[in-house]
């Protein structure tokens, strides 16, 4: 049988619940969280089941005896019946309250032949009050004596309350961080006198850690080192947080423990529930050694103190203000220290990715994690594990054993940063436009700047975040992928090896993307879509297959070994080069055309500029760059045009000064070795387009084209 019901005074709500058993009697009540707080005028009050619970207990018996209590009209009756034997039925209260409370209540005895006691001494009719700590009890034992015959002992207990005691907190102004308390911001000493639990939140200044909340008056101090934390006051006291300058001993932080050694940072998380291992030492934090990030954990170099989880996805986190990049936490690799990335684990470099409309976009700004990796160090990524580098990875220039290791199974994630993104509207109106111009021309993947080496089987992803039609998209797509994905793709036991040649001021080959291809594969097109492109045509998916797809200014190609196939039509730009090693082989099997330099300088068809240089390096700024000459194909091994394909270079009539045998696009064999191949012979004179844009609006301008040059070694042309 059950019965529930409520009751209310002035202090709290009461919920009875009885239910009667062959061998029990037992019920509860409790304050409820809505009704206390209500009644008390507390807000922010949420502790589950807190308040008052009653059992009530009857005796095993034979025979001849009985217990009950029954609930009416906001009094609690409680009776023990003899028969045979004698009997007793206990009531007992306990206090559910996350603190200290006072029980009240009322009690009428009517006494026949038994008695009644509270908390073992004999007990008399009245009000009864006790202070109850969480947890503590008050038992009313009703007892009935045999006396030939049914004897009865009952009571009636009524204006039952639980009233949680008060007490002064005093929380302390913060030194070297600061906190809140219920979320409001504890600024100077500040006391209160209530009975409410305290949600307490510690924020450290840089170059401090948070370490523990000290309570004086509850043993001593250190109450606990969790943050949040949740403080329920029991007596008067003193509340402030421990914030301590960061040493070498406190290097990785996995939740609220510190630990000086990655490697046993790295077992805590694998064998505890927080999976997260944080570069915690503002200075820069040295490894040396071999490490393993095991099978579900993450390894973060941070941005800020609280949202690095936000970066461990495909698409990062994007920023609408264009703000200089600024170093926050460095992780510093030096010569042969290795870290072996296992299973389902990860490391993220966190930096946000600047979102804009038009312009440069998809750029490392504002606070950002770096790896700096000496010559000899290494990172091997294994079936299943994952790199974030939103911020950057830098230092090695290793080609032998290169800096980075992809194994098949595991994936990158980098910045597909465009400098020249035309805006929505303009680039809506480039959509499967006839002249085949893609949508952009001038861009770059360099947020790890150390030689990469992907494997057959490893995927590496780029990330657009753009803002179209007053909103911001994040685009994600395979720039590396397998033989069916990406703009370079890998057959079975192939590699490529990626590579951010920073330079000096000196060097001639200063801001370039190189790219090393061993085994075979192929250079094919890119796949993304962009949701409510302009707001008018809605999503729309971009095949670089439809376009003639821009091969960029920095970009340096070499075929090193295998067969290379070029199966999407491509615009080599001014200065990019595809070198074909001795062995190697390229099979060209759609347009491919190779700019000369007058034909692109002046023209405006980089967005109104000739070269929109990468702007965001690890250390700065790249130094500057400007167009040389004209796109290069060096055969040292062998180049087949397909039959079908044409390759093309443009005519140099766009700007005739400039149209001299340097600036010229040119096929050349530099090792005299090389040796090229036309299935078709000569294609008939055509020409390609690049658009032009006056605000929102695009125009296209022809460029004539003409059958690639061959030269000799002595620059004639063959």
């Amino acid at each position: 049988m059950g019965l529930f019901s409520k009751i209310k005074n002035k202090f709290s709500k009461i919920a009875l619940s009885f239910s009667l058993l062959l061998g029990a009697v037992a019920g509860s009540f409790w304050i409820s969280d809505q009704g206390f707080a209500a009644s008390q005028g507390v807000s922010g009050f949420d502790v589950p089941n807190c308040g008052l619970t009653y059992e009530v207990e009857k005796p095993a018996l034979t025979s001849g005896g009985s217990g009950s209590a029954t609930y009416s009209n906001k009094t609690l009756n409680v009776e023990a019946v003899s028969g045979t034997l004698n009997v007793t039925t206990t009531v007992t209260f306990t206090n559910k309250y996350p603190g200290p409370a006072t029980l009240q209540f009322d009690l009428t005895i009517n006494q026949d032949k038994g008695s009644v006691k509270i908390d073992g001494s004999k007990a008399s009719a009245g009000k009864h009050e006790k202070r109850l700590e969480t947890g503590g009890t008050r038992s009313v034992a009703v007892y009935a004596k045999n006396d030939w015959g049914s004897k009865r002992t009952s009571i009636t207990i009524t204006n039952i309350s639980l009233t949680p005691l008060y007490f002064n907190t005093t929380f302390e102004a913060p030194s070297h961080g600061s906190y809140k308390v219920s979320n409001s911001p504890i600024t100077n000493t500040v006391i209160r006198k209530d009975r409410q639990a305290y949600t307490l939140q510690a924020t450290p200044d840089d170059g401090y850690v948070f370490t523990q909340w000290n309570v004086n008056g509850v043993n001593g101090q250190n109450v606990s080192k969790e943050n949040p934390y949740t403080y329920v006051a029991t007596q008067d006291a003193t509340v402030s947080p421990v914030f301590e300058l960061i040493t070498n001993a406190q290097q990785f932080k996995v939740g609220n423990s510190y630990y000086s050694n990655l490697q046993e940072a790295a077992n805590a998380a694998s064998s505890g529930s927080n999976k997260n291992v944080i570069v915690n030492l503002k200075e820069v934090v040295v490894l040396a050694g071999n490490y393993t990030i095991p099978d579900g954990v993450t390894l973060y170099v941070p941005n800020d103190e609280t949202s690095f989880a936000d970066y461990k996805k495909e698409a990062g986190s994007y920023s609408e203000t264009n703000s200089t990049p600024v170093l926050y936490r460095s992780l510093l690799l030096q010569n042969g220290c290795k870290i072996t990335c296992k299973g389902a684990s990860s490391i993220v470099v966190c930096c946000k990715i600047y979102a804009n409309s038009n312009g440069v976009m998809s750029n490392p700004v504002g606070p950002y994690g770096e790896i700096k990796m000496d010559i000899g160090s290494k990172i091997t990524l294994e079936y299943g594990s994952s790199l974030y580098p939103w911020g950057f990875i830098s230092g090695s220039d290793d080609f032998v054993d290169p800096a980075i290791e992809a194994m098949s199974g595991s994936k990158i994630y980098e910045m597909f940063q465009i400098m020249t993104w035309r805006g929505g509207t303009a680039s809506s109106s480039m959509v499967n436009n006839k002249e085949k111009v893609f949508l952009f021309n001038q861009y770059y993947v360099q947020n790890i700047e150390v030689p990469l080496k992907l494997n057959a089987g490893a995927i590496e992803r780029g990330t657009v975040a753009v803002k179209v039609s007053k909103l911001f998209r994040q685009i994600s797509f395979i720039f590396i992928g397998g033989s069916n994905e990406g703009m370079f793709r890998l057959d079975e036991g192939a590699s490529i090896v990626k590579r951010y040649h920073k330079g000096t001021d000196k060097d001639s080959d200063a801001d370039r993307l190189q790219f090393y291809l061993n085994g075979n594969g192929s250079l094919k097109n890119i796949e993304f879509t962009v949701d409510g492109l302009a707001g008018f045509i809605g999503n729309v998916e971009i095949k670089s297959q439809n376009y003639i797809l821009p091969i960029g200014s920095n970009f340096d190609i070499y075929v090193e070994s295998g067969t290379t196939t070029i199966g999407q039509g491509i615009a080599v730009l001014p200065d990019a080069k595809i070198t074909v090693s001795k062995g190697a082989a390229v099979n060209v099997s759609a347009d491919t055309y190779l700019y000369n330099l007058a034909d692109w300088k002046g023209q405006g068809f980089g967005y109104n500029c000739d070269l929109s240089q990468v702007n965001r390096i690890s250390s700065g700024k790249p130094f500057p760059r400007t167009l040389k000459s004209g796109a290069t194909l060096d055969i040292n091994g062998s180049v087949t045009v397909n039959s079908g394909a044409h390759l093309y270079a443009t005519s140099g009539t766009l700007n005739a000064s400039l149209n001299t045998t340097t600036n010229q696009a040119k096929v050349i064999s530099s090792e005299k070795t090389g040796s090229i191949t036309f299935a078709d012979g000569k294609a008939d004179i055509s020409k390609t387009h690049q658009a032009v844009q006056d605000g929102t609006g695009i125009s296209y301008k022809e460029i004539p084209v003409e059958n690639a040059k061959l030269y000799n070694g002595d620059s004639s042309v063959y």
